[in-house]
């Protein structure tokens, strides 16, 4: 993985080039002290694009807007990782950036005012295998709220994005 080093720390980020909006995708972040001593108060801090949505990272991200690891000391030449799962709405084509920071911090606090490295990587967005539109009462909004007693009426629209035909496709409710 292409890595970006400043001085004491090397961040590099495995990440896929593609991926389809709406499908779960894995960001592994490497942190590496490059010191000749032990870092310490080590601190990844993450910045997201628009469209995207953490489902999870290990280890747990230590703030409520789940952007920022703090990952305690660091010995020299070993590694940290840190892995997060989500999910990047977007068009076909389009391309977003996520911004990775390594610091060291004060104490206990989750914030540092020195960058020991940083990364920024790119993900371009494909359009999906299936396309699914799910309508209640003709929209297809995500939150639909429903008159009291009246009767909701469902539909499902499926497409296949795909240059070939899939076999025996299936469709869950």
């Amino acid at each position: 993985f292409p890595s970006h080093d400043i001085g004491t720390g090397t961040i590099s980020i495995g990440r896929p080039e593609v991926v389809s909006s709406g499908e779960e995708f894995v960001l592994t972040a490497n942190i590496v002290a490059n010191s000749e001593g032990v870092l310490e108060n080590v601190i990844l801090r993450s910045e997201y694009p628009y469209g995207f949505s953490l489902n999870s990272s290990n280890p747990v991200s230590t703030d409520k807007e789940r952007r920022v690891w703090v990952l305690g000391n660091l010995e020299p030449g070993l590694k940290k990782t840190v892995t997060i799962r989500g999910t990047l709405l977007g068009e076909d084509e389009e391309e977003r950036t996520f911004r990775f920071f390594v610091g060291a911090g004060e104490g206990e606090e989750q914030t540092f005012e020195t960058t020991l490295a940083s990364q920024a990587i790119s993900i371009a967005i494909d359009r999906p295998t299936i396309d699914l539109i799910v309508r209640l009462n003709n929209e297809s909004s995500v939150e639909y709220i429903a008159p009291s007693g009246k009767q909701i009426q469902g539909s499902i629209s499926i497409k296949n994005n795909l240059t070939e035909n899939l076999t025996n496709p299936r469709v869950e409710l």
